[in-house]
């Protein structure tokens, strides 16, 4: 019988991902480089206490993947266009 105050683990699940491997699969990175993206690229993911098990907020990943694609897209520039430039 499931304790009504506890949540499910779907529920669990949702609010906070566990572990490199979990954090990592969720924005396609090798978890050994978990650290580097957390140091280097502002992956927001953190422990509790030195050497426990990272953590991170979905929506905080979704956030942070979101800033890698503007900031790698503003460093491409603009698609070159097909054709002719229109005369006006």
């Amino acid at each position: 019988m499931r304790d009504e105050n506890r949540p499910s683990e779907d529920a669990k699940a949702s609010l906070c991902l566990r572990g490199a491997r979990e954090i990592c699969e969720a924005v396609a990175e090798s978890p050994r480089s978990i650290l580097h993206l957390v140091r280097d690229e502002g992956l927001p993911a953190w422990r509790a206490r030195p050497g426990g098990v990272w953590k991170a907020l979905p929506e905080d990943l979704r956030d942070w993947l979101a800033r890698q694609r503007d900031q790698s897209l503003a460093d491409v520039g603009p698609a070159p266009t097909r054709g002719r430039p229109r005369s006006s």
